[in-house]
């Protein structure tokens, strides 16, 4: 088994949801475990392709098996396979709770590698992209005239942009943008006798899927694409 403890299963809820992964001891467990009835929390999803859609998609056969089931199960040809003192089992890539599961409640920390991950290590007043060292969090509206550190006032900028906005307070309006009214910010730049300003519209907290690795496996592939929604993370902020 410790060889394949770096293998990951997908979980799926109740009503086909994919809402997370877990490592395969961890699914294991999750299989072998019952309700207060007796009755398995969860069970193995098999799939099996017998056909195509007209845009080329496969078209899979699903067939869901408690631990029981899926250990009498031989491995086929080629396939991958948990060797133990009772047998020889096929390995679980998919598995489905038996009883409805919320989604999991995703936390983000307010920290620097936050804000780098969301603007994409790029300098957002001059839309330039730098290395790390060339990047600083910046107070959209000064903290020296009350900004505060929220996910909404800090973005990152480069040096040379940081140094000519020092601390001038930009100004702010609404404006409809795709449809929604969203703040603006008029930011002004001063170098010597060049002037110049950047419309900024006002960041907001990071949005990730629940699923951000690799997809491992052929058979998530048909549970992912339809699940790729943005779970809104809960901020850290004090305001």
């Amino acid at each position: 088994m410790r060889a394949f403890a770096h293998r990951k299963v997908l979980v799926l809820n109740k009503n086909f949801t994919a809402i997370g992964v877990v490592s395969l001891p961890r699914a294991i467990v999750m299989l072998f475990s019952t309700d207060c009835a007796g009755e398995p929390k969860a069970e193995v999803i098999d799939h099996e392709i017998v056909g195509r859609y007209d845009d080329g998609r496969p078209q899979y056969n699903i067939t869901p098996y408690t631990w029981e089931e899926w250990s009498e199960m031989r491995p086929k040809d080629g396939e991958d396979a948990i060797h133990a003192c009772r047998g020889t089992f096929r390995i679980p890539e998919i598995i489905k709770l038996s009883q409805y599961d919320k989604l999991p409640t995703q936390k983000i920390h307010f920290s620097r590698r936050t804000i780098y991950k969301r603007d994409h290590s790029t300098c957002q007043y001059c839309k330039k992209k730098f290395g790390t060292e060339e990047l600083s969090i910046d107070h959209i509206h000064p903290r020296s005239c009350g900004g505060q550190t929220t996910w909404e006032n800090c973005v990152l900028s480069c040096v040379y942009c940081n140094k000519c906005k020092a601390d001038r307070v930009p100004k702010v309006s609404q404006e409809r943008i795709g449809g929604k009214m969203k703040t603006v910010y008029l930011v002004s730049f001063k170098d010597g006798k060049k002037t110049w300003t950047v419309h900024l519209v006002q960041p907001n907290k990071p949005s990730y899927n629940f699923f951000r690795g690799d997809i491992h496996y052929e058979s998530w592939k048909q549970w992912l694409d339809a699940a790729y929604w943005n779970v809104e993370l809960a901020n850290d902020n004090k305001d």
